[in-house]
């Protein structure tokens, strides 16, 4: 932990329920959300007794911000949606509170949110090697993805930290059933991809041996790649389930920014997931790349998703880190095109379900009218979108019919 952590004057609205109620753990490393930027290696019962974990508490009952939530602030300062306002929105009033709460003091947990092993068939432009096996074989290959700028470092140093990359979680599996049964009310399966990840099936029978498939919500976060029948055979056994389904863009513009992606055999995977008697949520990554063509997305969701699933929630994330595909690093034309995706997007999207979404690209818009474009970031954007285009043989050019190097 941060021994100064950045203090907000006169504001005390930055506060997080998250260490109270939430518990994350992926390879190892436990913490209250997937946005929190620092490793605590440790195992969940281990974290949960911690002295990081009342050093965290404490920090947000004095009214500062974290070093490890350094993303999220960042966010809000742009006007975006982060991953904190979410939390807060959801929980009860009593979370909200800070008199309520303290440092010391066990709550009980709600949410475990489990990311076991880093097994991807994607290599999608806005994540990292502790997220994709596929983005961790290319590193080993081309080594030169591990340089930043030193105004740009990246939120984790791929090449110091001590976070592994095996599944590691293994050796925890009878400890995370051990939290199971002290009481969870959501339990979250991401990756990697959920539907690649063996434990995930293995855990799913535990849960429906035990009964626990008709106590506690599932939540899937899933690129929707593989539409195995085994998974939803069990999947379908759970009374509460939320599955998420991440799409960004339609055709070429998928295919580019989650490189591995066969769009034809994705389009029916999502139709038929969207077909599911569950509730069904799709989640957005909106970055440089997919505001260029977001209306061709609105217009699938509408036509092809929306029909399958009328209570389908609207879920999305503006990707602030990296921070070399944040939108504002556009340039001035391609800020304009994305400008006006953003109206048509709003235009399509004309059912309250998407609210959430629509809000946010309106952010966005602002963000891109009225924000100056920073030399430094729009030339990092250049060169990494470069870089990775010579890596995988693509083009940016010819995906977006504008010369940007």
């Amino acid at each position: 932990m941060n021994e100064k952590p950045v203090i907000i004057p006169n504001n005390e609205d930055f506060f997080c329920p998250a260490p109270w109620r939430n518990v994350y753990y992926h390879l190892n490393n436990a913490s209250p959300c997937y946005a929190y930027a620092e490793v605590i290696n440790l195992s969940p019962l281990d974290y949960l007794n911690s002295d990081q974990l009342k050093e965290l508490k404490q920090d947000f009952l004095n009214k500062k911000v974290p070093s490890g939530c350094h993303v999220c602030y960042t966010r809000e300062l742009k006007g975006l949606k982060s991953t904190r306002q979410r939390i807060y929105n959801g929980v009860p009033a009593f979370y909200k509170d800070r008199a309520n709460l303290d440092a010391a003091t066990p709550t009980p947990l709600y949410r475990l949110e489990l990311r076991p092993s880093n097994q991807c068939n994607f290599k999608c432009r806005m994540c990292n090697m502790y997220d994709s096996s596929q983005i961790e074989y290319e590193v080993a290959q081309h080594p030169e993805l591990l340089e930043y700028p030193p105004e740009f470092p990246p939120v984790f140093d791929l090449r110091t930290s001590d976070q592994k990359t095996d599944n590691t979680m293994e050796l925890n599996i009878e400890e995370l059933k051990e939290v199971v049964k002290r009481g969870v009310g959501e339990l979250c399966f991401t990756g990697g991809e959920p539907l690649l990840i063996k434990l995930y099936y293995d855990f799913m029978d535990f849960l429906i041996e035990n009964g626990y498939n008709n106590k506690i919500r599932l939540m899937i976060f899933s690129n929707c790649s593989v539409f195995n029948p085994i998974f939803v055979r069990k999947l379908l056994k759970f009374k509460d389930v939320v599955f998420i389904m991440s799409v960004d863009a339609v055709g070429k513009v998928a295919e580019y920014q989650r490189h591995g992606t066969k769009w034809k055999s994705l389009k029916d995977n999502l139709i038929k997931y969207a077909s599911l008697p569950k509730q069904i949520g799709i989640n957005n990554t909106i970055s440089a790349y997919s505001l260029l063509d977001f209306s061709s997305l609105a217009k699938f969701i509408m036509e092809e998703i929306y029909p399958r699933s009328k209570t389908i929630e609207s879920h999305c994330y503006t990707t602030v880190t990296p921070e070399w595909i944040f939108h504002g690093n556009l340039p001035q034309e391609l800020r304009t095109r994305a400008i006006d995706e953003i109206d048509k997007s709003i235009e399509i999207l004309n059912v309250s379900n998407f609210n959430i979404l629509k809000k946010e690209l309106l952010k966005i818009r602002k963000n891109l009218t009225d924000d100056p474009i920073n030399p430094k970031g729009l030339k990092y954007f250049i060169d990494r979108t470069k870089l990775l285009d010579k890596i995988r043989q693509e083009s940016f050019e010819e995906i977006f019919n504008y010369k940007l190097y």
